[in-house]
């Protein structure tokens, strides 16, 4: 598995509040876990989005203009 993967895969199990010791089948996780994964793969995360911003987009958040 890449190293990519693996971290959206953590990132998505952290995000939806799962703990990564849940008991159930592999593919049960992965299809709960996979809208998550994409949108981080895809840099599409609330948190993605925000480091992604200039500090003056940053500023604005919040703000009525």
């Amino acid at each position: 598995m890449s190293s990519e993967l693996n971290k959206a895969i953590a990132y998505a199990v952290n995000y939806t509040g799962m703990d990564a010791r849940v008991e159930m089948p592999d593919w049960e996780l992965a299809d709960l876990l996979e809208p998550y994964v994409q949108k981080w793969l895809n840099g599409k995360t609330d948190v993605q989005r925000i480091e992604a911003m200039t500090p003056e987009e940053r500023a604005k958040i919040g703000k009525e203009d």
